[in-house]
């Protein structure tokens, strides 16, 4: 293993090995381990049972240390910038697991503005929608009134 463990990080990790589909190793295991007290890593897969990662099998990169980034919403994380938030999910689903912000990140005025273009031209379009419902309703009520 090339790189020391860190304790209190968090690391990606895959076997070095290719499986086969029904030898899997990645069974319950969400590829993200974290360096316990007693130095070795654990995946965080919630459940009772402690996986430890063997090292000399697997390749590993450091993600973030835990005292580096704090819980963010999925909402909140749209006003970041992609660096800046620590995707913990397995990676076998979509975006299943916290989302961290790396501290000190500061919110992008890009996204943010991106994010108000957004917003504007759904409400432009629900806009021309109603006005279209309008003229529709009008013409009912003077073709009623016609007869």
């Amino acid at each position: 293993m090339s790189e020391e463990l860190i304790e209190g990080a968090y690391y990606r990790w895959h076997f070095k090995d290719k499986y086969k589909h029904k030898s899997d190793p990645y069974w319950c295991r969400t590829c993200i381990g974290f360096v316990s007290t007693d130095g070795q890593l654990y995946d965080i897969y919630l459940s009772s049972e402690k996986y430890r990662v063997p090292l000399d099998k697997v390749n590993i990169k450091l993600i973030a240390h835990k005292d580096d980034i704090e819980p963010i919403s999925e909402r909140d994380s749209k006003d970041y910038d992609e660096k800046d938030i620590v995707y913990m999910h397995n990676p076998n689903t979509s975006r299943f697991g916290p989302s961290f912000l790396r501290k000190g990140a500061i919110k992008s005025k890009t996204k943010i503005l991106e994010a108000l273009r957004r917003d504007l031209a759904d409400i432009e379009d629900e806009l021309k929608e109603l006005t279209g419902k309008r003229y529709i309703f009008l013409a009912k009520i003077k073709e009623q009134d016609d007869e």
